[in-house]
């Protein structure tokens, strides 16, 4: 090779060892981000329910504080409004006092004895004040007299007004047009600078008028020092910058303290005033201040509470302040974590891909150029998977297949020496060691020749139910085999150690053993409606000795009679070589009865001739077993005769008088017994002949009319007929030698290509023949034809 070509194929091997080593940086970078992700996706759900469950206890720790200051704010008012029902309760005894209301009609107080009444007006005055501190002074304003007179004095309005009482804002006309031209039941005026005596102080008057209205006589007067109220709304912890004030309904200031700029405050009380909810946050000052407010029910006043939210809420900043550092914190800590976990989890992964793109077939990296990473392994790993499973599954199936071989050859005796045993076994994985063996043989039901399908089909099924229900017995260790089709053989091992002076209990335990599964075998089974015959062998200690045992459970098979006791039997050594019994057993018999029942003449003379050949040839029976032999064949004759309606050739008492005659020739009455048999055999098949010939014209004739119909089935025709569906598709193969099935498309393709003749569109046809689509015709056309509907017709130039 030139010097220049192995360069140039070098530079491209680089160039896509390069291209490959960028592609795989890439493909690293994306695999690194997707394991971050979910760390940050996790920590993100998990920052989510902290602020959500942070934000709840902020607003708890709020919603504390706010009650706390509701609940001063509710204190002082109730603290309030029972200090002014006490101011209340004074003025209302001083307007009821029968001295009050008599002096309101005096005009002249000076004139004559009117002097002696203004002093027993004063003197009625009890001087409340000094009793209750929250009242500074109280006074009666008289309109008729133009006097006041209080606990301490009597002078007229105009002096009194000048030297005791001044309000800063009001002259004497405004001070008496308040008082006496205003009728005031029951009302406060808010709080205003007055002079009283010689101290000028804020106070709150309470006035209540005498007379009714458009009759005014005059009013009781209550000076209410704001100092005093200042005491009560001192309760409120008002911190710094903050301010409370009560407001009227008139918007009249009734107590106030805290500092404030007055039109910020002015802007608070009206914003108040217009808003319905007990809390909310303003801006006073350029200051953040959280305002609470209730209204009172018996007044109708509002008492508002301004204060600075970062004092209020100062506990509930320094948590927030505390838990955003942690979480600050710990969001820097968490994230460096997720970053080396993801870079982490990622090696082992990517160590993986390398490995397994460098070793991978060739088909497998065309995957490589996929973005996705996992896909490509998944890719991978499934065909590395799907490749074990089916070695796994060749492995299994050649195992059960040398398992089978060697329990066939093994129980058939197919082995000469042990070595060879051993090596099979351990070929097939098998450990097959045991002291004693014995074989069970189970008859699942006797058919003569009859191996139709649908006896094939049911032997079947009865060998998998008998396989499935020993499989999962556990009272004795056994091996599970077919011997013939209708024949299940039971391989048992006593694994039990055993010594010389206990053989013979360790033969009786494990005899035991064998009976009690046998017990729970045939119990289970009969629950699923399988009823075997079951014999079992003689016990045998050499593994080459098993064949022997089935030979002997076999022979048992021809011998065996069910009991109410037992249902199977032991080989016996002394019994078996028994002479001078005839053998007829229960099994014979049922073979004769279902011969006959299914008018199966060969194989009903096939179990006769068997019969005679074991009781006339191959034993030498005396007279009296001939004769009960010849017996119990005549009863099954007459309990046949009776099932299948039918006469006996010669009767009962006739029958009798000849087998009992001396010198009668038992071997004649046996053919004249088989002749018996014969006839009712002959009679039942001409019955099922004729009945089968209606069956099956009956039959022809229902397919022919609805073959057309798309719901024509095997159950439609056995509905039809009043026969099940198994004898119908098993009767109409016997009759027509073809199935169901391909018949009623045979009938529907010929009519399908007549009406092709007929120019016919293909969709119509499908549909006329009984096709539920045009793709099932299609298919089943070109099956059936080698070609499409279509190019059957252009075939046909139509």
């Amino acid at each position: 090779m030139p010097k220049s070509s192995e360069q140039t194929i070098r530079a491209s091997g680089s160039i896509k060892e390069r291209l490959r080593s960028i592609w795989t940086k890439k493909l690293m970078g994306r695999l690194w981000i997707r394991f971050l992700l979910p760390y940050l996706l996790f920590l993100m759900l998990t920052l989510t329910a902290g602020w959500i469950a942070y934000r709840e206890t902020i607003d708890v720790l709020e919603r504390e504080v706010l009650e706390r200051n509701d609940k001063a704010l509710n204190q002082a008012q109730t603290l309030l409004e029972t200090r002014f029902a006490e101011v209340e309760s004074i003025v209302q005894q001083v307007a009821d006092h029968p001295k009050i209301k008599g002096f309101q009609v005096v005009s002249e107080p000076f004139a004559g004895t009117n002097t002696y009444k203004v002093m027993a007006t004063r003197s009625a005055l009890d001087d409340y004040s000094v009793s209750n501190r929250f009242l500074m002074d109280y006074f009666v304003i008289f309109q008729n007299s133009s006097l006041v007179i209080s606990p301490h004095r009597v002078e007229s309005i105009d002096a009194y007004y000048g030297d005791v009482l001044r309000y800063k804002d009001w002259d004497v006309e405004q001070w008496k047009q308040e008082m006496l031209k205003t009728f005031h039941l029951k009302d406060f005026i808010g709080m205003r600078t007055v002079r009283y005596r010689q101290t000028e102080e804020q106070m709150v008057t309470y006035v209540r008028s005498l007379g009714y209205p458009g009759y005014y006589q005059g009013a009781v007067v209550a000076l209410i020092p704001h100092k005093e109220i200042e005491k009560i709304l001192h309760s409120i912890d008002v911190k710094q910058g903050g301010t409370v004030r009560i407001i009227d309904q008139q918007g009249e200031m009734i107590g106030s303290i805290g500092n404030g700029n007055e039109d910020s405050i002015n802007k608070l009380i009206s914003r108040s005033m217009s808003m319905s909810n007990s809390h909310y946050r303003t801006d006073m000052d350029g200051q953040d201040m959280l305002v609470s407010q209730i209204t009172s029910e018996k007044t109708g006043w509002t008492y508002i509470a301004a204060q600075p939210a970062a004092d209020v809420l100062k506990s509930v900043y320094a948590i927030k302040r505390t838990t955003f550092t942690l979480v600050g914190i710990s969001l820097a800590v968490i994230v460096l974590l997720a970053l080396w976990l993801s870079h982490r989890n990622s090696r082992p992964l990517e160590r993986l891909y390398s490995y397994v793109h460098t070793f991978a077939k060739p088909g497998m990296l065309l995957r490589g150029k996929r973005s996705d990473i996992f896909a490509y392994l998944r890719d991978a790993f499934a065909e590395m998977l799907e490749t074990t499973k089916t070695l796994d599954q060749k492995l299994t199936e050649r195992q059960e297949y040398a398992r089978m071989a060697v329990f066939d050859k093994w129980l058939r005796g197919g082995y000469a020496t042990e070595q060879q045993l051993q090596s099979s076994l351990e070929h097939a994985g098998l450990e097959r060691n045991a002291s004693r063996y014995a074989v069970a043989l189970l008859q699942l039901g006797w058919h003569g020749d009859d191996w139709s399908t649908s006896v094939l089909h049911e032997m079947e099924l009865k060998r998998l139910v008998v396989m499935d229900e020993a499989f999962g017995m556990a009272c004795v260790p056994c091996d599970v085999h077919d011997i013939e089709q209708d024949q299940v053989a039971l391989l048992f091992y006593n694994t039990h150690a055993e010594g010389q002076t206990a053989r013979e209990d360790e033969a009786v335990r494990f005899k035991q053993e064998i009976e009690h599964t046998l017990h729970e075998l045939c119990k289970r089974l009969k629950q699923s409606h399988v009823t075997p015959i079951c014999t079992i062998g003689g016990m045998v200690s050499r593994r080459l000795d098993v064949p022997r045992s089935l030979e002997q459970a076999q022979q048992l098979q021809s011998v065996f009679e069910r009991d109410a006791e037992s249902a199977w039997t032991w080989w016996d050594e002394q019994e078996s070589g028994r002479e001078d019994l005839y053998v007829y057993s229960p099994d014979v018999e049922l073979r004769l009865i279902h011969a006959v029942r299914g008018g199966n003449e060969e194989e009903l003379l096939q179990v006769l001739h068997t019969t005679r050949i074991e009781n006339w040839e191959k034993q030498h029976l005396s007279c009296m077993m001939k004769q009960w032999l010849l017996m119990d064949l005549y009863s099954t004759a007459m309990k046949l005769s009776q099932t299948v309606d039918a006469a006996m050739l010669v009767e009962n008492t006739v029958f009798q008088q000849k087998l009992m005659k001396k010198g009668t020739d038992l071997h004649k009455l046996f053919h004249s017994i088989e002749q018996e048999f014969v006839h009712m055999c002959r009679l039942v098949h001409e019955r099922k002949r004729s009945r089968n010939e209606t069956l099956f014209e009956d039959m022809t004739a229902y397919i022919h009319a609805n073959y057309a119909d798309s719901s024509l089935s095997l159950t439609a025709v056995a509905d039809e007929l009043h026969v099940s569906e198994a004898y119908v598709s098993a009767f109409f193969k016997e009759q027509r030698g073809i199935n169901f099935s391909d018949y009623v498309e045979e009938l529907r393709l010929e009519a399908a290509k007549t009406m092709i003749k007929q120019g016919l569109p293909v969709t119509a046809i499908a549909e006329r023949v009984g096709y539920n689509s045009l793709n099932s015709f299609s298919r089943a056309f070109k099956r059936k034809h080698g070609m499409s509907a279509s190019e059957y017709r252009k075939m046909l130039n139509i």
